[in-house]
């Protein structure tokens, strides 16, 4: 019998207090796992705790309550250069709002994402232009994103997400900010990219998008129900 996959995120009562006062309970002993190659949705209103948990997960903050395991690593214990090493080598973030220099061209765009990575120039090039062609932007690479749709700035913000080859994509409302049809093809990519092996967590308050994944949980008040 083969093994099941280890879960690349494992967490146990997870819980984020912020000071008050009075002092709000953001996430309240969140307890859930996910798996290596697996793509699950976290489902909520606004104000739910989905951004405090995408945070933690995507190490851009630290739990005041429980254990938060990264394939394997309990991250408490790792230094800040550890942690910020993580962040930048093992995952990729997808957000809601593209954060595209306008200025800069769809490739130099991608090519940021590994600046400190000792990459060198010409391999940030290289590697950013396969990473467009894997979104399907390969005619698009000297563009601004002033000249994109909706859609294409956001293909342009997955493969930068894609550059440092992560074994984890975090998508933080991906579709808030494109129509129907846009969101379908959008989703298409990510599903694709799940489908190729790539371990996907979607925060998301849209049914739509949500039913991409293979596994949704609510979240509500900070909980997620077991």
């Amino acid at each position: 019998m083969t093994d099941s996959p280890r879960p690349v995120i494992r967490l146990d009562k997870v819980g984020r207090r912020f000071p008050g006062p009075p002092p709000v309970d953001a996430l309240r002993e969140a307890t859930f796992s996910v798996e290596a190659r697996e793509h699950v949705a976290i489902m909520g209103p606004s104000g739910s705790g989905k951004s405090t948990l995408l945070n933690l997960i995507g190490l851009l903050d630290t739990p005041t309550s429980g254990k938060y395991e990264l394939d394997g690593a309990d991250v408490a214990q790792l230094d800040e250069h550890t942690r910020t090493a993580l962040r930048r080598d093992a995952i990729g973030f997808v957000f809601q709002d593209f954060y595209l220099m306008a200025g800069r061209s769809a490739w130099e765009n991608v090519a940021l994402a590994m600046v400190y990575t000792g990459v060198s120039a010409k391999q940030r090039m290289i590697r950013a232009k396969q990473a467009l062609d894997r979104v399907g932007l390969d005619h698009r690479h000297d563009a601004l994103p002033t000249t994109m749709s909706g859609g294409e700035r956001q293909r342009v913000a997955i493969a930068r997400a894609l550059a440092n080859q992560p074994q984890l994509l975090l998508c933080d409302e991906p579709t808030g900010n494109l129509d129907s049809a846009t969101t379908e093809q959008v989703m298409a990519l990510i599903a694709d990219l799940n489908g190729e092996g790539m371990t996907v967590l979607t925060i998301t308050h849209d049914p739509a998008t949500a039913a991409w994944a293979s596994r949704r949980l609510m979240i509500s008040d900070g909980r997620i129900p077991a």
